[in-house]
């Protein structure tokens, strides 16, 4: 055998191994994403988080054939992230925008589990990086309105969410936290108008007719406020917005019966 043909054989052996561990981690992920899915459909049980588990020894042997495999970096990510494993999500979603650095969804994940714990500055920095990458990416819009407002700087959560409503004018999102920004401002008729936006589409929604009730009432609406905290009652019952409903209903009440 010459050898320029022993080297040939050494390639073509290589780029068949090569090929071959291409092939079983994509198994392996195949394999986690199955997990995933079917965790999904578990709900919070038991059985879910013993195929959340294995889905992470999938994913993980999935990287290990193959350290090039961001898809399974990220998928690893959600399944820490859904086990509450914080740390480990971002470390797996930080992996992938190694190998993708346009990966607008894994900075969408980590600004995720950071606004989670609370780190609203950190989280910002992820979402923006989002825009600066996509700068149609209506869900990076919503999360930094949706910040800035936790963060009661109303007036930069009004300007991301417009230049959000600005490439989808249709977005219940961001009118919903364009409402709250307004809210916070104490433009209470601008939130009124938002929260209505949100009620013609989809009138079942007692969240908003929560902060509807909230804004009619600050405006001294009381009839208007009362009818939008019994319509919480009945679209949201067993949540904070119901217990919420019912506090201010009471309040209201109460104003009532002095004024008699």
């Amino acid at each position: 055998m010459t050898l320029i043909r022993y080297f040939s054989v050494i390639i073509i052996f290589l780029l068949q191994a090569s090929l071959l561990y291409a092939e079983s981690a994509k198994d392996h992920y195949d394999k986690g994403v199955t997990y995933l899915m079917n965790a999904a459909f578990a709900g919070h049980t038991i059985d879910s988080a013993r195929l959340l588990d294995k889905a992470i020894i999938e994913f993980k042997e999935a990287v290990r054939l193959n350290p090039k495999y961001v898809e399974a970096y990220y998928d690893l990510g959600l399944v820490y992230k859904t086990r509450g494993k914080d740390e480990q999500a971002i470390e797996s979603f930080k992996k992938a925008i190694e190998i993708k650095p346009d990966s607008t969804d894994a900075y969408m994940q980590i600004g995720d589990v950071l606004y989670k714990k609370k780190d609203y500055n950190n989280a910002l920095l992820e979402y923006k990086r989002v825009v600066e990458i996509d700068s149609k990416k209506i869900t990076a819009y919503t999360a930094i309105g949706k910040i800035y407002t936790d963060m009661k700087d109303y007036n930069s959560a009004l300007s991301h969410l417009k230049k959000g409503l600005a490439i989808d004018p249709e977005h219940l999102d961001l009118h919903f936290y364009l409402g709250n920004a307004y809210y916070g401002l104490k433009m209470h008729d601008n939130a009124i108008s938002e929260y209505k936006v949100i009620l013609k589409e989809r009138p079942e929604e007692g969240m908003v007719y929560y902060r509807l009730g909230l804004a009619y009432k600050e405006k001294g609406l009381s009839d208007l406020a009362e009818d939008a905290f019994n319509k919480t009652m009945e679209y949201s019952p067993f949540t904070d917005e119901e217990a919420g409903a019912m506090r201010e209903l009471l309040e209201i009440k109460k104003k009532k019966e002095k004024k008699k």
